[in-house]
């Protein structure tokens, strides 16, 4: 930031006024997208990145199953998608347990937004209520490191460690009950 105020002073001390004000308004872009844009793009991909490891280890928790245990139907066969193909494959093909408790409701939250990223840039439709409020809940839960601002999902620097933490917290419970084979 310094380095650009530098800059901008010295450009502006050369410029005529009209100059100066282009000048101005250019410098207010370069600091508005280092101020902001740029956190929320690396924190948007960070957490995009870490969900995508949750999805493909547990899809891949499935796959084992289905190998160790010879079974006919595989993950892909399933009607869901996602995490959720992985949930309904261990619980109800694979017959193990599955910790259907409070990090995992999470994770389903988690899911929503992520997908919300993904697919529509953080942006949430005032008629979808209901994930609205499910949104709303878990930025209760986690203290406002997620929210919901001008219809735009915004996560602060917090919501990473949350998410990170959601998700050591839910493979513990999982892999402390799954049969060994």
């Amino acid at each position: 930031m310094q380095k650009i105020d530098d800059e901008f002073q010295e450009h502006k001390a050369k410029r005529a006024e009209e100059e100066r004000e282009a000048l101005l308004n250019w410098y207010g872009g370069e600091v508005v997208s280092l101020t902001y844009e740029f956190p929320k793009i690396l924190r948007y991909s960070l957490f995009v990145h870490s969900y995508g490891l949750v999805e493909r280890v547990l899809l891949q928790v499935a796959s084992h199953y289905r190998q160790t245990r010879h079974l006919e139907l595989s993950p892909s066969d399933l009607r869901d998608n996602g995490i959720e193909r992985a949930r309904t494959y261990l619980k109800k093909v694979a017959l193990v347990p599955f910790p259907d408790i409070e990090p995992w409701q999470d994770i389903t939250t988690l899911n929503l937004i992520r997908n919300l990223i993904v697919h529509n840039e953080g942006n949430l439709h005032k008629s979808r209520v209901k994930e609205c409020q499910k949104i709303e809940c878990l930025a209760k839960k986690w203290n406002g490191t997620v929210s919901i601002e001008g219809m735009n999902i915004e996560i602060s620097q917090g919501f990473i460690f949350h998410a990170l933490d959601t998700f050591n917290t839910f493979f513990d419970e999982l892999f402390a009950n799954l049969p060994e084979e």
